[in-house]
């Protein structure tokens, strides 16, 4: 997965990146975030806060959160019925990642927020 990450990061730094690459590598990266979400989400449950076993995960998310700053400061992940937007763009939900995408979709709801803010994530996974 860091190869893919580093094939995208070289493909989206091109002074010629197309709006159809760029969109493909951002639905790339919201799809990483989404599906990193839902492991950190899942381990939380499991764990106390102050569990080891959360390093991991919180280091992914903002690992992924850093990839997706080189388009913008502050990405919003945002809820729009039963689908998940990153920024303007819809996050297509598949095969590989239906499980991640309903769990995340479901917590939103369940919690009534309509967005994440890559400011808010960061500052919250800092802290903890």
């Amino acid at each position: 997965m860091a190869e893919e990450i580093k094939q995208t990061e070289q493909f989206t730094n091109s002074p010629f990146l197309s709006s159809q690459g760029f969109d493909e590598a951002m639905a790339k990266r919201g799809k990483e975030l989404v599906n990193q979400f839902y492991i950190l989400m899942k381990t939380a449950h499991i764990h106390d806060p102050a569990n080891v076993a959360l390093d991991t995960p919180v280091e992914n998310v903002l690992r992924t959160l850093k990839g997706l700053w080189q388009w913008s400061e502050d990405v919003h992940l945002r809820l729009e019925g039963d689908n998940l937007l990153l920024d303007e763009l819809k996050l297509r939900m598949d095969i590989e990642g239906f499980i991640s995408f309903a769990s995340l979709i479901e917590a939103l709801k369940r919690l009534q927020m309509s967005a994440l803010t890559s400011s808010m994530i960061s500052s919250t996974l800092l802290v903890a």
